[in-house]
């Protein structure tokens, strides 16, 4: 999984989260949720 990947999560995740449903991803290895955990982060905080 790549940035692109980890941004294209983060859009879906924003749009279910605008309607209060709780986001759980299943499955990804420890290397991508390391990565998802790291730039998930950033582009949350910069509103992207």
């Amino acid at each position: 999984m790549d940035d692109s990947a980890i941004g294209a999560l983060d859009k879906i995740e924003s749009k279910f989260e605008q309607s209060s449903i709780k986001v759980t991803y299943v499955g990804l290895n420890r290397e991508s949720e390391k990565l998802k955990d790291k730039i998930g982060g950033l582009s949350k905080a910069s509103g992207h």
